[in-house]
């Protein structure tokens, strides 16, 4: 089962910062899927990632902080 990733959405990444999903789009000349997306931090960077790379988990042994499944997961404000 292939996660599906919502654009206009907030993500966290399992080492805790957060970023807002800008596009889904399509390499040039792979066709690799790629999500597109902006830090929300005072860097403010937007950064293209391999879809299958940012619905992946997160690997055993790694420092995980959140102690989240996946490397980006959705974060729904629970206030």
């Amino acid at each position: 089962m292939i996660r599906e990733v919502q654009r206009n959405s907030v993500y966290r990444h399992y080492k805790g910062k957060f970023y807002y999903i800008l596009e889904i789009c399509y390499h040039t000349e792979t066709y690799e899927t790629l999500v597109v997306y902006h830090a929300l931090n005072s860097e403010g960077d937007t950064y293209a990632r391999p879809l299958e790379i940012f619905i992946s988990v997160v690997e055993e042994g790694v420092n995980n902080p959140t102690g989240q499944q996946y490397k980006f997961e959705l974060f729904e404000d629970e206030e």
